[in-house]
């Protein structure tokens, strides 16, 4: 036999304040786990790692890591420190620049324009944190 537990609606509803107070109580929280995995991603060397990535030209980054790799950092921009913003993107854009610019023509094949789109999106995004 299988039981199947419905879950009934609270007898009284929560008043506007506090649902939204348990909003924003479950946001902090996430909020919190982010900057926690994005700390402990660059304590372990993670965005190094991936500098190093783009830098290797003895085995070119495809322009989907590159595009992929963009638009994650933009997603998490708002969370990174503007000193580590500051540091980091100078070198981020150098080595970007290198990867696509002078990219072996197998890899230049796979460019398209969503994929550049996404690499100058991601720059600009976190060069506008840099300059603001």
């Amino acid at each position: 036999f299988f039981f199947l537990m419905i879950r009934r609606p609270p007898r009284s509803t929560q008043s506007r304040s506090s649902a939204a107070s348990d909003v924003y109580k479950r946001q902090h929280y996430k909020n919190t786990v982010v900057v926690k995995i994005i700390n402990r991603f660059g304590q372990e060397g993670g965005f190094d790692l991936f500098l190093q990535r783009l830098l290797d030209t003895q085995k070119w980054c495809s322009i989907d890591f590159v595009s992929n790799f963009m638009l994650a950092l933009e997603n998490i921009n708002s969370y990174l420190f503007k000193g580590f913003v500051q540091a980091f993107v100078p070198k981020l854009r150098d080595a970007v620049y290198q990867n696509i610019m002078k990219s072996p023509d197998a890899n230049i094949r796979n460019f398209s324009q969503e994929k550049i789109q996404n690499v100058v999106s991601g720059l600009e995004e976190l060069l506008k944190r840099i300059y603001s």
